[in-house]
């Protein structure tokens, strides 16, 4: 069974001058060089995500001055066969 999830993010306010999310173009990004599997280990659990390294050929982009009234909704996860990407990289 494929699991899907998305994501929101919006400022709680604004506008952002300062540190806003940037979002990577998955399909600049080369799965055999650019990621490596990391575990996040908690107390209770431990789960695995993607460290990115940079590459020059990725593609990110932000909401300038993003004001607290406009969200921005993005792919954080997807493990359906075909799916275009597995996610969306993010940073802030």
């Amino acid at each position: 069974m494929a699991n899907l999830k998305h994501s929101i993010w919006r400022p709680f306010s604004g506008p952002v001058k300062d540190w806003p999310l940037a979002v990577c173009d998955t399909t600049t990004v080369d799965a055999t060089s650019d990621l490596v599997p990391t575990d996040n280990v908690y107390a209770d659990y431990v789960s695995e995500t993607y460290n990115v390294f940079y590459n020059s050929h990725h593609s990110w982009y932000y909401c300038s001055d993003q004001a607290n009234h406009e969200a921005l909704i993005f792919k954080g996860f997807d493990n359906a066969q075909g799916a275009v990407s597995c996610g969306c990289f993010y940073s802030t």
